[in-house]
Parts: structure tokens; C-alpha cells; sequence
């Protein structure tokens, strides 16, 4: 019996997380809105491609993740908000408003790896590979942006 009911809380949990997460009340303190911009991108990362993205009873994961991240920028910008609005749009195939989405991030966080990364990957999916070049570029080096780099400048040179 012990084991069918934790079964059951687990399962009604994830069931209704998104509705949980969706219902997060922060306090109305303008001094803590960095820090309310912060954790619902955070949460919001983790429906979409976190520990609640790999759970399949969770339900309406991206629209969850959309919302977090949206409602996060209605507090502060926030780099991981952008990033996550851009990585969500290119899992959709929709890479001009990843480059919009991560765009508006790097007039704010113009040293952001990751949201260069974001538009640059973008950018190669639009076949912009002197986009993506210039994206890249500004990146420090991991063999990842240093892979891409590569890809840029063999498409580019033909």
C-alpha cells in the first residue's frame, strides 16, 4: 500500500508540475526582481531541457518553458531567459526568432558565450555562415565554437 501511494503522489506530482510551476507567486520587492528574473528562467530551463524536460509525465513542458522565460524577462533581462527563448525557437526550426531572441540578449550581455553560440548556430541554419562567422568568432574557443568555425570558413571558401 505504502509503495502504491508514493507511486501515486510521484505520478500526481509530475502530472500537475506545469500547473505548479505556472502558479509561483513572487513577492512584490523591486530590489528582488534580478533574483525573481533569475530563478524563473532557471525553472524554466529545467522543463525545457533539464531534469523535467527528460520526464515523460510531465506535462506541456516547451509552453511551460516559454511562459517561465517570458514571465522572467518581465522582471529583468536575464541571459539565460534570452538563451532559452533562442534555443526553444531553433528546436523549432524557427531560427529567425532564435536570432531575434537571442539578438535582444546580446545588446544587453554582448559577452554572453552562450547567446553568441545561440546566434551563431542560428545563423548557419539561415545559411549566414559570415554571420555565424562573426558570431563564433567573438566566442572564447572550445572545440565546439572551434568546430563550427571550421564548418563557417569551409562554406564560406566553397
Amino acid at each position: 500500500k505504502v509503495k502504491r501511494f508514493g507511486e501515486r503522489l510521484r505520478h500526481t506530482f509530475f502530472d500537475h508540475l506545469d500547473k505548479f510551476a505556472l502558479q509561483v507567486t513572487l513577492v512584490r520587492r523591486s530590489d528582488l526582481y534580478s533574483e525573481h528574473a533569475d530563478f524563473l528562467a532557471r525553472l524554466a530551463m529545467t522543463f525545457a531541457f533539464g531534469e523535467y524536460a527528460r520526464i515523460p509525465q510531465v506535462q506541456n513542458k516547451q509552453s511551460t518553458a516559454r511562459i517561465l522565460f517570458e514571465r522572467s524577462l518581465t522582471y529583468a533581462d536575464d541571459a539565460k531567459a534570452y538563451l532559452g527563448l533562442g534555443m526553444l525557437h531553433m528546436r523549432d526550426g524557427e531560427f529567425g526568432k532564435a536570432v531575434e531572441a537571442a539578438g535582444r540578449g546580446m545588446e544587453i550581455f554582448p559577452g554572453d558565450n552562450d547567446l553568441g553560440v545561440c546566434m551563431g548556430v542560428s545563423c548557419m541554419n539561415m545559411g549566414r555562415f559570415d554571420r555565424a562567422l562573426f558570431y563564433f568568432q567573438k566566442c572564447k574557443g572550445s572545440p565546439e565554437v572551434d568546430n563550427y568555425i571550421r564548418i563557417c570558413r569551409e562554406k564560406l571558401n566553397g
